[in-house]
């Protein structure tokens, strides 16, 4: 039994790396025409296939009227009616193909911007065969990063072992897919344990850091208080899942003497995009179908304008995402390179803030959600901070809520906020935003 299982997810590894190969060549250096024939194979596959297995999109799409016979050309792919998070949350376990085996599948929860954590399937050899063409491709092309053989510095919300941190120790080491070098703790890097970072980081000489912005933010704030000169032979920082700003850029440039290589995805795996020289956004055909949208549903194209993200994801018959509404926005760019169709002058969604603790450290918000991962009875979260080192943490919640959970989620919020004091207060309504959003952090200390 664990001989076939291993064969099984060896099939899937190949699987997804064979697929991403084979959609790079399709779309390698060629014209939009021919990016769009591709695309519109791939898609009528895909809508053929969710039609006739996915219990979900077939009910769905008859609520509005679609069948795949109205998919005649790449244009009617807007007659598909769009999906959103909420849909999501609401129907994740509907998504999955009738007869395909959960035991291939896990359960991921990924970080809500809007207010609660999205839960959704993933066959994550599949996913990894895919990423592990996919990662070295873009790393290599954009900035000639070698992944998995390059010395690097990661900054990515990592946790470390409560024995580790007891004895000073705020990192351990790192390899593989993930990268070779130091996987270091965004949630420990403050004023007081700076010397013990930054010596660790010219120890190792890294030739690239990977991190948050915000995570690289903190470290640049405190490199350039204490005077620090550059890391030698560092190439450059790759930053994802954060919005970039020009003053984030500048601060890099002026204490670590690289450029930031900003990379766009999300944990869904349905659209990604790799940065060209001018930091203009190129979305990768080969990952998916990626559109430009207004409020309406209707296709943007002038360039300056806001437009969201909505993307249909390739290689995904596991559980697909078909026009799903990303929440994320771009100002849509023009004249993209051979290879390409779409490209964005900028993401201008996924702004991050930061928490101040007791010492007027500046902490990253990225992970804030964690404490209320696998939390029944959720509804919405908010954080509040009005003064250094102390958060008040909001929570919208329904009748499945056990109070008893509430230690564990403040534990949890201090562990993320270290050197602050969480209080949390239950609600009866979190107020959203004029878009029906929630704002996710209030920080009112200017």
């Amino acid at each position: 039994m664990a001989m076939i299982k291993l064969l099984g997810k060896v099939t899937d590894i190949c699987r997804g790396a064979w697929g991403q190969i084979r959609a790079l060549r399709a779309v390698r250096g060629k014209s939009v025409a021919e990016i769009e024939a591709y695309q519109f194979r791939e898609l009528k596959r895909l809508i053929r296939f969710a039609w006739e297995h996915i219990p979900f999109y077939r009910s769905y799409w008859e609520q509005h009227g679609f069948s795949p016979e109205r998919l005649r050309q790449l244009r009617d792919f807007s007659l598909i009616p769009c999906i959103d998070k909420e849909i999501v949350r609401a129907h994740y376990e509907e998504m999955v193909p009738r007869g395909y085996g959960l035991h291939r599948l896990t359960k991921v929860t990924s970080g809500g911007t809007t207010g609660v954590p999205l839960n959704f399937y993933l066959n994550q050899s599949v996913a990894h065969g895919r990423e592990l063409v996919h990662q070295p491709w873009t790393y290599w092309t954009t900035c000639r990063y070698k992944l998995g053989i390059d010395r690097v510095v990661i900054l990515r919300g990592a946790r470390v072992p409560d024995a580790l941190v007891r004895q000073g120790i705020y990192w351990h080491k790192s390899h593989g897919y993930r990268g070779r070098g130091l996987l270091m703790s965004s949630f420990h890097l403050t004023e007081a344990t700076y010397s013990r970072y930054i010596e660790q980081i010219r120890r190792l000489s890294p030739k690239f850091i990977v991190a948050y912005p915000s995570c690289l933010t903190v470290l640049c704030s405190l490199m350039k208080k204490h005077g620090e000169a550059a890391l030698g032979g560092l190439r450059g920082v790759i930053c994802s899942s954060e919005m970039v700003y020009d003053w984030q850029r500048n601060l890099v440039r002026e204490v670590l003497g690289v450029e930031i290589y900003s990379f766009y995805g999300h944990s869904e795996k349905s659209v990604s995009a790799i940065p060209d020289d001018r930091h203009r956004m190129l979305f990768e055909p080969s990952y998916g179908f990626c559109e430009f949208l207004d409020e309406d549903l209707n296709a943007v194209d002038t360039a300056g304008a806001v437009a969201q993200i909505v993307s249909t994801g390739f290689q995904n018959y596991y559980m697909p995402f078909i026009r799903y509404k990303t929440s994320d926005y771009v100002r849509v760019g023009d004249h993209p390179p051979l290879g390409f169709t779409h490209i964005a002058q900028e993401i201008v969604g996924r702004a991050q803030d930061f928490v101040y603790d007791r010492d007027g450290n500046m902490l990253p918000f990225t992970c804030s959600d964690m404490a209320v991962w696998n939390i029944n009875g959720v509804e919405a979260y908010q954080y509040l901070q009005y003064e250094y080192g102390k958060l008040l943490l909001h929570l919208e919640v329904n009748d499945d809520f056990d109070t008893a959970d509430l230690p564990k989620i403040q534990a949890e919020a201090e562990y993320i906020f270290s050197n602050c004091r969480i209080e949390i207060e239950l609600v009866d309504k979190i107020e959203r935003t004029v878009s029906g959003k929630f704002r996710y952090f209030v920080q009112a200390i200017k």
